[in-house]
């Protein structure tokens, strides 16, 4: 009896619930457009050093590049807790890259 009661009761509140009382329609729909298809990867030319080494002085001259980045500063880590040494805080990045395994399969 105790379990059919409850059965009813959470079924009753299940059609009461509601996520999204109102329907939400999108304010703007756009259309793409379709500029041609790119050549694939392997028939592009191969990058040089010299091409690398132009595109590094490119974007350090006009300032494209974050210097700021390369040092991590903590101005509160004298009165943050725990004190001590934490097991578990991240004082650098970290060396390993990226999963090489598909993030979205279609």
């Amino acid at each position: 009896m105790k379990l059919i009661l409850l059965t009813l009761v959470l079924s009753f509140l299940c059609i009461l619930l509601n996520a999204q009382p109102q329907l939400n329609h999108p304010s703007f729909i756009a259309k793409g457009t379709y500029y041609g298809l790119s050549k694939p990867l392997r028939d592009l030319p191969v990058m040089t050093k010299a091409d690398y080494d132009e595109m590094a002085k490119k974007a350090k001259e006009n300032g494209e590049l974050n210097e700021g980045l390369n040092v991590r500063s903590y101005p509160f880590a004298d009165i943050a807790l725990p004190k001590g040494d934490d097991p578990v805080w991240q004082k650098k990045f970290g060396k390993s890259y990226a999963s090489k395994a598909p993030i979205v399969n279609f």
